[in-house]
């Protein structure tokens, strides 16, 4: 993922560019002119947005809670110490947003009052109005949208933090707290959990602003409610308030408030994560390469850097466990070594050699006695860790490359013969865990980092037992005979032949010593010994395979087998030996339609999920526009009436001489029958809305379950080497980004964006038949949105994609360092492991950070469309009334509420258009695993005959 640098064009824009974020666009040139984006054009990374200064700070702030022994440890405070008091700063941008928001409708009902007949007021009051209006608009725009950008980049600084600090805990973890916790529950930590903080900021300002926002909204309503005598036309606007503003406040609010408890349930799960038990040997680890494990009553290991000594191992252990029930423990062994030393340990199955060596490297935590190592260690475990990467890097393990040493190293391991059979040689990726490598290289390879880190002592778990006779005698040759022989070197092994030239022999049964020596002094004075060597040479033979360890007979199988079957299979087996790279690939273009068929026939069946989404969709516009045009037909029915009693005649129809001619009974059963019907549609439209609500809902989270479902049942079907080619962080990100992105983010944003749409095409049916002159500026208003989302769509689809490509080294990281979490910390790598998974954060945070910036980008200019729009519609109001066109006040202003709403109602419809576009890339991704290549069928078809009853005969494939 790494790349040529690439400076933002953020650092020599001007306050200008920055303020609106005219900047991103080179990025849109550049897409426009590659004809698609990659991580290499994306812009190097803010350093205020950098994983690790982000981490450290936030772990600064944690474990300074963690040193308040008065309160319980807070990750909300440590997270508010961490940002400081930008947040709340940030929050009181929505005052200034909350009241330029708010002077419009409140300008726009005094400027109704020019409409309405007998009015007295002069036209330029009416034009000041107008300016006012529009400027409240601009106001009301520049202040959001700073504030979303500034409060969303808060959260995503806490998001990458978050992942840091989860990420060095890993590393911290003492064994017994490593044990009780699986893989996918710390992945989701990051994938989800972590996440929480990004949405939460987001809207958590609206616990406070939703309300303040309801208050003013309900004193701008009583200030006309409370008078009898108020305009139609106010009356009319302020419902139409009120019914707007309601239903954005309370999504706002119901946003806010299930973020917050979503929050708070992931926080105290980070909680509980980051308190978990760690190993006392992380005092040292950077520090020192000592350890000191003095003698202690208590259930912990204190350990404590020593000055540094002769070279030596002191081992006067009384009893260690993993537990403190102890149902399992090491207890009395007691032994030096010395630089040339070889003590070699063994023991039947289940003696304890493994916990002994992790007893030495300070990994067991519950212990009593005394354990020190002078000198630096490395640890080899007896199940090889391999992370993905190449052979060499591998070795390297972060340490500056020395030809003469790599190649000393190479050849005590015996891994030149490889280099040679391999395409690549020591530049070959060997995939997640290895998966590209044999087990005897995967063990030679371990080995390999091992010697090349030139310890001063050597904790060796079993590194023989995975390869065959004659490369174990080339690795105890060469490597721990010759190469180690000034070292210090305790092997646990199975390998009884090697037994003769170990200085001590150390004999373990059932986690205690019962016997030390040299071979010839065991072999004469004890006859279980013997024994001993006997059961263990049985077991060792019961579990040798022959043929698993050299690359060329590895080969050679795969080519008797390929001649049997295909050369297609021997394709296969070449690619996953040589393949030199093994990049995630990405989409390009749109995504086709044939991806929402897919997702629409998932959820109920093309045809019927068309029928019923349209169908209940229109239903339920067409209610809500009957209502708002039944509403301002009894408004203008009121004013008719209320005109009687001043006076004042002016132009009117047929309809307005009926309602003036009424007498007072008359009145009151046409005002009740005007209620009652009105209370009928609002039955019927809350009605439609509720099945509405629960039919797509229903269908998007069906869709997501069968999509789900059956990328599982072919994931499980696919060819073993389906995940010799892919990380299991790849699998996992699909399993849970994309997965939750179908069950969380998309049912919602679908939705909305249906509703949306419906909405503003209803919107602009009723102004055009309201006031057809209407239709000019919503044309070129609509045709310059389409414009920019046309441009828009393209990059933001692009970044969407790389957003996920580059989500998936996270995982594969996270999970390689929990299977090696033991390995990185005796080789005290911690720092390595910590930059490498910092650098895959800032690939990531890259994208994420241009997502974010040209969705604010899209959002200024979509807004001073909107502006654009709503001065000429005023203005086109006012030319209608001051060329006497026979318009009432009330369809006025309905006109213009629907025409102030319709503009930010069909950018925000543009904006969740290409939302609803980038989060079908996640069920792009899912289709994609959906469709893969299957093993055959457990069971043959029917058409094909079945084996003979006493199939099969012999045992060979």
């Amino acid at each position: 993922m790494t790349s040529k640098p690439n400076p933002s064009p953020y650092y020599r824009a001007s306050a200008w560019s920055r303020f609106f974020h005219s900047w991103v666009l080179l990025l849109l040139k550049t897409r426009r002119e590659q004809k698609t984006l990659h991580l290499s054009n994306l812009y190097d990374l803010l350093p205020h947005l950098e994983s690790t200064k982000l981490t450290e700070r936030l772990e600064a702030n944690w474990l300074d809670e963690i040193k308040q022994t008065n309160r319980q440890p807070s990750l909300v405070r440590a997270t508010l110490r961490t940002l400081g008091w930008t947040p709340f700063f940030v929050g009181l941008l929505l005052i200034p947003n909350d009241i330029a928001k708010f002077a419009q409708p409140i300008l726009l009902t005094y400027l109704m009052g020019f409409f309405e007949s007998c009015s007295t007021m002069p036209a330029w009051h009416a034009w000041l109005y107008i300016v006012g209006i529009g400027l409240a608009s601009l106001t009301s725009n520049v202040f959001y949208n700073q504030y979303f950008y500034r409060i969303s980049t808060c959260g995503l600084q806490m998001r990458i933090a978050y992942s840091g600090l989860i990420y060095r805990k890993i590393l911290r973890l003492s064994s017994r707290s490593m044990n009780g916790l699986s893989s996918g529950q710390i992945t989701n930590l990051v994938s989800n959990d972590a996440s929480q903080i990004e949405l939460l900021f987001q809207f958590v300002h609206y616990t406070w602003a939703a309300p303040l926002e309801m208050i003013f909204v309900l004193g701008f309503f009583w200030g006309y409610v409370k008078h009898i005598t108020f305009i139609a036309a106010g009356y009319t606007l302020t419902l139409l308030l009120v019914q707007v503003s309601f239903g954005r406040l309370f999504v706002y609010l119901r946003y806010a408030i299930r973020n917050l408890v979503y929050y708070l349930a992931a926080k105290k799960r980070i909680e509980n994560f980051l308190l978990l038990d760690e190993s006392e040997r992380d005092n040292r680890l950077l520090s020192t390469s000592t350890v000191d494990l003095p003698t202690t009553e208590q259930n912990s290991t204190d350990i404590q850097p020593t000055r540094r000594k002769s070279l030596s191992i002191v081992c006067e252990l009384n009893n260690a466990s993993w537990e403190q029930d102890r149902n399992f423990e090491l207890k009395n062994i007691v032994f030096h070594a010395r630089p040339g030393d070889l003590i070699c340990i063994i023991g039947p199955v289940g003696s304890g050699k493994s916990s002994l060596l992790q007893a030495l490297s300070g990994e067991i935590p519950c212990f009593d006695g005394k354990v020190r190592l002078y000198g630096s260690f490395c640890y080899v475990p007896q199940e090889p860790w391999i992370f993905s990467s190449s052979i060499k890097e591998n070795i390297l393990f972060g340490k500056s490359f020395n030809h003469k040493l790599f190649q000393r190293v190479v050849n005590a391991t015996a891994l030149d013969i490889d280099f040679q059979n391999l395409t690549h040689g020591a530049h070959t990726l060997v995939g997640d865990q290895g998966v590209m490598l044999s087990g005897g290289q995967k063990a030679r390879v371990n080995m390999a980092r091992a010697l090349y880190r030139d310890a001063d002592i050597y904790l060796l778990d079993d590194p023989l037992s995975a390869v065959d006779a004659r490369v174990s005698k080339h690795l105890f040759d060469k490597s721990i005979k010759s190469y180690l022989r000034k070292k210090i070197c305790v092997l646990v092994t199975h390998q009884i032949q090697f037994l003769q030239d170990a200085t001590k022999i150390i004999v373990l049964d059932n986690g205690e010593m019962v016997q030390i020596g040299t071979y010839t002094e065991l072999l004469s004075s004890s006859a279980s010994f013997a024994r001993l060597l006997e059961d263990i040479n049985q077991h060792r033979q019961e579990k040798e395979k022959p043929g698993v360890e050299e690359t060329a007979l590895l080969k050679s199988q795969l080519s008797k087998v390929n001649s049997v079957n295909s050369e297609k299979a021997e394709d296969e087996a070449e690619d996953l030996l040589s393949k030199p790279t093994n990049v995630e690939i990405k989409q390009e273009g749109i995504v086709k339609w044939s991806v929402y068929a897919s997702y629409l026939r998932a959820g109920i069946g093309l045809v019927i999920g068309l029928l019923v989404i349209m169908t209940m969709f229109s239903l339920q516009q067409a209610a809500a526009l009957y209502s708002s045009w039944w509403l301002a037909g009894w408004s203008d029915a009121e004013t008719q009436r209320h005109l009687v009693f001043n006076n004042c005649s002016t132009f009117i129809d047929e309809k307005a001489k009926t309602i003036r001619g009424m007498d007072n009974n008359q009145w009151t059963n046409y005002r009740n029958g005007r209620f009652y019907t009105y209370c009928g549609i609002v039955i019927v439209l809350v009605s439609i809305t509720m099945v509405r609500v629960i039919i797509t809902e229903f269908i998007c989270l069906n869709a997501g379950r069968v999509l789900h479902n059956k990328m599982f049942r072919r994931l499980i079907r696919s060819p073993i080497y389906f995940f010799d080619m892919n990380p299991v962080g790849r699998i996992l990100n699909r399993f849970t980004k994309d997965v939750a992105v179908l069950d969380d983010n998309l049912p919602l944003t679908m939705f909305d964006f249906l509703q949306c749409l419906f909405q503003a095409l209803g919107f602009v049916v009723l102004i055009g038949i309201l006031n057809p002159w209407a239709f000019i500026p919503a044309l070129f208003a609509g045709v310059g949105m389409l414009f920019i989302r046309y441009h828009f769509a393209r990059c933001l689809r692009d970044l969407k994609r790389i957003e996920g490509v580059t989500r998936s080294p996270i995982y594969s990281q996270l999970s390689s360092t929990i299977y090696g979490v033991k390995v990185i910390r005796s080789y005290h790598a911690e720092k390595i492991a910590h930059n490498e998974f910092h650098r895959h954060m800032d690939d990531n945070t890259r994208v994420n950070y241009l997502l974010l910036t040209m969705n604010r980008w899209v959002a200024i200019r979509f807004d001073w469309i909107a502006f654009a729009f709503i001065s000429i519609v005023t203005i086109l109001a006012m030319v209608v009334r001051l060329t006497q066109q026979a318009f009432s006040a009330a369809d006025i202003a309905l006109t213009l509420s629907f025409g102030l709403n319709l503009m930010g109602l069909v950018q925000w419809t543009i904006r969740q258009s290409v939302e609803v576009e980038t989060q079908m890339t996640a069920v792009e991704r899912v289709l994609e695993y959906c469709a893969l290549e299957q093993e055959p069928p457990a069971q043959l078809p029917p058409h094909l005959p079945s084996p003979p009853s006493n199939w099969p005969t012999h045992g060979r494939i």
